[in-house]
């Protein structure tokens, strides 16, 4: 077992390039066909994001991963990390891996264990992270980095540890990597700035996100426009070497776009662009 514990201090800060993305799962209702997709993806080059994460699984549907290539490059918008379902590594990892290489992505992330399969007990999730670890080594040996993408379901807690810890620390991964969504972090009642800095070093990428109160009820907001406290968890990405910033929102109450440009402008005020 590999035990994995923070190792920030304010002496060891590093400034590191960092960039600004959106995750194409927040325009989803938008992306009906090849032509609203290009539409799409344009109007958001035109805002000014120049990255995007892609919700692979569903833009295969209506691409080849050339075609889909093709029209990034049209639109000078660069793929460098894509989610993909738990299921279609399972039983289709060398396709993903192709489709990975056609797109020159760095990351391929799975969002989540299948709560059916895996999250119910202790055992489930060791079960889960033996099949994550398998995952992993196949992508390195083939060049592609690996990350796990957490909902609030890792937070629940197994003889004193959380799921995520159960994850991360019983995994043989040699360069494991978290991709730290902070609203569902927040959702679950923990602190995503502590959790950032719990695997300094690991988390290339960051789902920044905000999350308020709609009718007395919780929702993914712009960023900004929650209550997320928003200058810490830029500090830990800053301090722990966050390299890309990923804007998504599950839900919105604005048209997607711009709530997308909103949060743009807020993290751009905030140094990150």
């Amino acid at each position: 077992m590999t035990v994995f514990t923070s190792k920030a201090k304010g002496s060891e800060k590093k400034k590191m390039s960092t960039k600004l993305a959106f995750n194409s799962y927040t325009v989803r209702e938008k992306l009906k066909d090849p032509e609203s997709v290009e539409r799409t993806f344009r109007q958001l080059r035109d805002v000014g994001y120049e990255a995007v994460e892609l919700d692979l699984d569903r833009l295969l549907l209506q691409f080849s991963a050339g075609d889909l290539k093709d029209l990034l490059d049209r639109l000078n918008l660069q793929a460098f990390s894509a989610h993909t379902g738990f299921e279609r590594l399972e039983h289709g990892i060398e396709d993903v891996i192709s489709g990975a290489k056609v797109l020159g992505l760095e990351y391929v992330v799975v969002p989540s264990l299948p709560r059916d399969l895996f999250c119910k007990d202790e055992q489930g999730y060791l079960a889960g992270t033996r099949m994550l670890s398998s995952f992993q080594e196949t992508m390195t040996r083939a060049g592609i980095q690996f990350a796990y993408h957490n909902h609030a379901k890792e937070f629940e807690k197994f003889r004193g540890r959380t799921a995520m810890e159960i994850i991360f620390n019983e995994s043989n991964w040699k360069n494991y990597l978290a991709e730290i969504d902070i609203y569902w972090v927040q959702y679950a009642g923990g602190d995503p700035a502590a959790w950032i800095r719990k695997y300094r070093g690991h988390v290339p990428l960051a789902h920044i996100k905000d999350l308020g109160i709609v009718d007395g009820r919780p929702m993914t907001m712009e960023v900004g426009e929650g209550n997320i406290n928003l200058p810490s968890v830029l500090d830990a990405c800053r301090e722990s070497g966050v390299q890309w910033y990923i804007v998504e929102q599950d839900d919105t109450l604005r048209d997607s776009v711009e709530s997308l440009r909103i949060s743009k402008a807020f993290l751009e005020n905030m140094g990150i662009s």
